[in-house]
């Protein structure tokens, strides 16, 4: 309840946030955060390397072990991970010439904000990195806090200030320097807990290597999957205007007020799926499982019925012309809200050493993402762009359960 209640305030917080942008900026500076920010999702996927997921199932893995104190190893040892790959994307961007970039887009510059939100990658990357690691130290007030409401309330600042001294046109860099001040803020908190964990236990060693090969497969995951969330914004960027991404952007993040219960019972669950697999103890898992879902259903289905009634006057307070987002908004809760009941199948794959085979399945499914936005955005705009993602993801989470059913005989849905 308490990670529900913050992860509300989160999109309440999201929510205001976007209602302000979209009153106060310009439907073209907003699209070149949107694009920003899917950019930041797909880059910072590669940077993170998995750590945010591997973290957690390292959290469960000693806690089954006794060796819970063990996890500031992996942490020093992950953060050195993340190091050399934002300095190798950064270097990456260096190489790619410029103008491959801008004459795949429509949009001006893309590759001034691709190049742009590279260097901030580390700091992006050591912010969510610390946010899982305090839920890994069981402290989920603190990381929830940060994850819902500490980094949209200081980027909400940041744009406020911009607004009131007229620089509009330092959206995007107030955007990525707020992950600068979370990344500091962050780690002298976590440098506070490590002090407090006690003595290390010995026979229980994780190497560079192995956190790697445990952390690659679902860096490779997360980065899909981040894709698949942001295909559609970039793909329309490609064949409409910013105005029109931005206001396809606006449906999403509305649309993704449904998915709270989901995430909220996800946070909290996830430690526990991998302590009680790597214990064998299958009965309480499959119970905890059920149990999940159930509430995953009771808070998800009052805000499905709430846009589905509300979704024109919702859309309307971002300003008239996102209005024109609504049946786009239509197609993607009803998507989320087929999924609602599978959607712990990724999250169970993540932590129970199933992540190569995850990645396959969301392989799959962004190239068919791909597919289906480059055939229906041209015919359908923005509509076309929310039912390739609509389809995308029921594809994928229906052949995830049936891949958990038959190695665990676990039902996730």
């Amino acid at each position: 309840m308490i990670a529900l209640t913050l992860k509300m305030s989160g999109v309440g917080l999201l929510f205001l946030l976007t209602l302000f942008l979209t009153n106060n900026f310009s439907p073209d500076l907003v699209g070149q955060y949107s694009f920003s920010r899917s950019i930041l999702l797909i880059l910072g996927g590669i940077s993170i390397i998995g750590a945010e997921q591997s973290i957690i199932y390292y959290s469960g893995y000693l806690r089954s072990k006794n060796a819970i104190n063990n996890i500031k190893s992996v942490y020093f040892k992950t953060v050195k991970l993340i190091l050399f790959s934002s300095l190798l994307l950064i270097l990456i961007m260096n190489l790619i010439n410029a103008e491959f970039i801008n004459s795949f887009f429509e949009v001006e510059n893309p590759f001034g904000l691709v190049k742009k939100v590279t260097f901030y990658l580390f700091f992006h990357s050591i912010m969510m990195l610390n946010i899982e690691m305090f839920r890994a130290l069981n402290k989920m007030v603190i990381s929830e806090i940060f994850r819902n409401i500490t980094r949209y309330g200081l980027f909400f600042i940041g744009a406020y200030i911009l607004l009131i001294n007229d620089l509009d046109f330092y959206l995007v860099d107030v955007y990525l320097g707020c992950f600068v001040v979370l990344c500091l803020i962050t780690c002298i908190l976590l440098a506070l807990e490590f002090k407090k964990l006690g003595e290390i236990n010995p026979d229980v060693k994780i190497s560079t290597k192995e956190i790697f090969y445990t952390s690659y497969p679902m860096a490779l995951n997360a980065m899909t999957f981040f894709l698949m969330q942001s295909t559609d914004v970039i793909l329309l960027g490609k064949f409409e205007q910013f105005d029109t991404v931005a206001y396809y952007d606006t449906a999403v993040r509305v649309a993704s007020l449904t998915m709270i219960g989901v995430m909220s019972v996800n946070v909290v669950i996830a430690p526990k799926i991998a302590e009680l697999y790597n214990q064998q103890k299958l009965d309480e898992l499959q119970k905890l499982v059920k149990s999940s879902i159930r509430l995953m259903l009771l808070f998800s289905t009052p805000a499905i019925l709430f846009l589905f009634v509300f979704a024109e006057f919702v859309l309307g307070l971002f300003g008239e012309q996102y209005k024109s987002a609504k049946m786009a908004l239509f197609i993607l809760i009803t998507a989320q809200y087929i999924t609602t009941v599978m959607g712990m199948a990724g999250n169970y794959m993540n932590m129970t050493g199933k992540q190569r085979i995850l990645h396959k399945i969301l392989i799959f499914a962004f190239l068919l993402n791909v597919a289906l936005n480059y055939l229906l955005i041209p015919k359908m705009g923005m509509n076309g762009s929310a039912l390739a993602t609509g389809i995308t993801i029921v594809i994928w989470h229906s052949i995830t359960i049936a891949i958990i059913y038959k190695k665990d005989k676990i039902f996730v849905f």
